[in-house]
């Protein structure tokens, strides 16, 4: 697996992206039955912290908030900034992607249900910064973001045919 993840390091931009989004859409399904089941074994029925939250209407406005808004407002405040600044602590690359997979994670708040395939999704992303932040700010930010928003077009889409 690290010597798969070291080869995607290198491939075009495109197949990176592609890549990784479909990595973080497969990764969040069995995270995401992982979250039914904690919160039906803890028992918590408080439907605010079930992933209802999460779940798209497919209005205009969800489609814009889910695919344009929210990849670009997380990419800034759960990889951009966690990331960059804790740089100036440690240079452990395992440890700004926890940090950074942490605060996505918490940004679902209060779906607690969601927490395992948020914090799944954002190692995938903080990775995704990792790896291209060498490259330039900016290309990294754009393709994190195009990552994130590939990721939620196929949630949205996988959702719609299951409706």
């Amino acid at each position: 697996m690290k010597n798969y993840f070291k080869k995607l390091e290198n491939v075009s931009t495109i197949r990176f992206i592609v890549t990784l989004s479909l990595i973080a859409f497969f990764s969040k399904i069995p995270m995401g039955i992982l979250g039914t089941v904690l919160i039906d074994l803890f028992d918590v029925t408080n439907p605010l912290f079930t992933s209802a939250l999460q779940e798209p209407t497919f209005s205009g406005d969800d489609m814009f908030l889910a695919i344009v808004f929210a990849p670009l407002f997380e990419t800034l405040l759960a990889q951009t900034i966690p990331i960059e600044f804790l740089k100036k602590l440690t240079t452990h690359s395992k440890t700004l992607i926890f940090a950074s997979a942490t605060v996505f994670m918490v940004f679902h708040f209060p779906a607690i249900e969601f927490f395992p395939s948020a914090f799944v999704v954002g190692l995938v992303f903080a990775w995704a910064w990792i790896v291209k932040r060498p490259l330039g700010f900016w290309k990294a930010f754009a393709i994190v973001t195009l990552i994130h928003s590939m990721h939620n077009a196929m949630v949205a889409a996988f959702a719609a045919i299951l409706l």
